[in-house]
């Protein structure tokens, strides 16, 4: 069975309201991460290419590919860098062993285990670009180019 990015986005934006609503503030970060991996998905899906990872800096690379190479897919439905930019803001790495790392997102999953950054405030921010990038699944939905 293939993935579905955008049938797991639209449940995991429904679960991240949730967990928002009760103060989960990690939890609902993760999940609204997720909305976003799947986001990035579809549009990378959609445009003919074949998304992989959990890396979000990698995957808002490709798809900001497309849209400089003109991908009309990409085009109607927006710059990725407007979906997730907090989820993508550089910060310094966790503490790791690896001495090739390059960059760390805001999100990575290795940061799911950090509890300092996960207040009410990221939880909303998280939240809203969720909600953005939920909203670019709407549209395809609405073009008939996924399915919810």
């Amino acid at each position: 069975m293939a993935d579905n990015f955008a049938i797991t986005a639209d449940r995991m934006m429904l679960d991240a309201r949730a967990l928002y609503q009760t103060k989960a503030h990690r939890s609902a970060c993760y999940l609204a991460w997720y909305v976003v991996e799947c986001t990035l998905k579809s549009l990378l899906e959609q445009a003919g290419a074949k998304p992989w990872g959990h890396d979000l800096q990698s995957l808002h690379d490709d798809v900001a590919t497309l849209l400089v190479q003109g991908n009309a897919v990409v085009a109607k439905y927006g710059d990725p860098s407007r979906l997730a930019p907090t989820m993508l803001q550089q910060v310094d790495p966790p503490k790791t062993n690896k001495k090739d790392v390059e960059y760390f997102c805001h999100w990575d999953p290795r940061h799911r285990y950090d509890g300092a950054r996960w207040n009410s405030a990221v939880s909303a921010d998280y939240l809203r670009e969720a909600e953005q990038s939920h909203d670019v699944l709407i549209g395809m939905y609405l073009d008939g180019l996924v399915v919810l």
